[in-house]
C-alpha cells in the first residue's frame, strides 16, 4: 500500500491563527491607548468652554445679540487648565457663532464644587460690540463630573 504524502505547509500556514491577532494587538495597542488618553484629555478641557457658552446663553444681552443656540467654532485654545478635586481654573479663547452673528470669547473660568462659572470673560462680536461676563455671572450650572463620567 502506498501512502501519498502531502506537501507540508509553510511556517506561516501552520501558525497564522495566533500570529495575526498577536501582531494586530501589539501594533494597535499604542494607538488605542494614546487615542483614548487624547479623547479623555480633550473632553475634560472642553468643559470650561461649555460653561462659558452656557453663561453666554443665559445672559439676555448676549442672547439678543448673537441668538441661541450658540455653537463653538473650530478654533479653541485653553491654557492654564487646573482641576484639583473639583476646584480650579482655566484661561480660554475660542470663537462662537449663533443665528444672528459670531463672536470671539476670551478670559478666565473658575471651577468651584465641580461647576464651571465665568471668572472674567470678554465677548467681542464681529461688529466690535463687547460684552463682559464678570465673576459670579448668573448661569445654568455645567457640572464638570457629567462629562468625565465620575
Amino acid at each position: 500500500m502506498e501512502y501519498e504524502s502531502r506537501p507540508q505547509k509553510s511556517w506561516f500556514g501552520r501558525n497564522w491563527f495566533w500570529l495575526v491577532p498577536l501582531v494586530l494587538i501589539v501594533l494597535g495597542s499604542p494607538f488605542i491607548c494614546c487615542g483614548g488618553a487624547a479623547f479623555l484629555g480633550f473632553n475634560m478641557v472642553t468643559q470650561p468652554r461649555d460653561g462659558a457658552i452656557a453663561a453666554m446663553e443665559a445672559d439676555p444681552a448676549i442672547s439678543a445679540k448673537l441668538g441661541t443656540p450658540l455653537t463653538a467654532g473650530s478654533t479653541f485654545n485653553v491654557t492654564n487648565y487646573q482641576n484639583n478635586n473639583g476646584n480650579g481654573s482655566a484661561t480660554l479663547s475660542f470663537n462662537v457663532s449663533g443665528p444672528n452673528g459670531n463672536a470671539n470669547v476670551s478670559g478666565d473660568m473658575a471651577l468651584t464644587a465641580n461647576v464651571w462659572r465665568p471668572a472674567d470673560l470678554t465677548i467681542t462680536c464681529d461688529d466690535g460690540t463687547e460684552f463682559k461676563l464678570p465673576a459670579g455671572a448668573a448661569q445654568p450650572e455645567v457640572d464638570a463630573t457629567e462629562e468625565d463620567g465620575l
